[in-house]
């Protein structure tokens, strides 16, 4: 299967890198960045088409798989939440982000819509806005069949 360490870090990297703020994976044990920053969530790892695999020509197998992410923008400000969610819902919809994406085989299938995802801390509001994101990923077997069968080395013919 994919590396999942190597996409995760391709995606928030590009859209760190248009955004100009720190996007990080949720619900992680360490202590979150200063406002505003992106989180995301892999909440589908794979999504099933209930499809069989094809065969390239080396004898590796292969499959599209689709995969869902939910992003939230965290700010002290509403609007700079809703800004920002709005440049990366552009990033990941134009041109500019999905040249960056597919350069590292990583296609957006389909957007859903920005919504509010407001939350009240104990001791302060932080406003979010978010949105998911269905990415397609190219999966391929870490075997090849010639790897799980064996090749032909020699034949013989017999002539009749």
């Amino acid at each position: 299967m994919e590396n999942q360490k190597k996409v995760q870090t391709d995606i928030a990297e590009g859209m760190k890198r248009a955004l100009g703020c720190e996007v990080i994976a949720s619900n992680q044990t360490g202590p979150s960045p200063s406002y505003p920053y992106v989180s995301f969530t892999v909440t589908t790892p794979v999504v099933s088409d209930g499809k069989g695999w094809a065969r390239d020509r080396d004898g590796r197998e292969f499959k599209d798989l689709a995969q869902i992410w939910s992003f939230t923008v965290q700010s002290e400000d509403p609007f700079q939440a809703a800004q920002i969610a709005l440049d990366a819902y552009e990033w990941l919809s134009t041109e500019s982000g999905n040249l960056y994406l597919a350069e590292r085989g990583i296609v957006v299938q389909g957007l859903g819509n920005i919504g509010n995802r407001d939350n009240l801390l104990s001791i302060q509001y932080e406003y979010r806005e978010g949105f998911d994101v269905t990415f397609l990923l190219r999966h391929t077997s870490k075997e090849t069949v010639f790897d799980v069968a064996g090749a032909i080395e020699t034949i013989e013919f017999n002539k009749e």
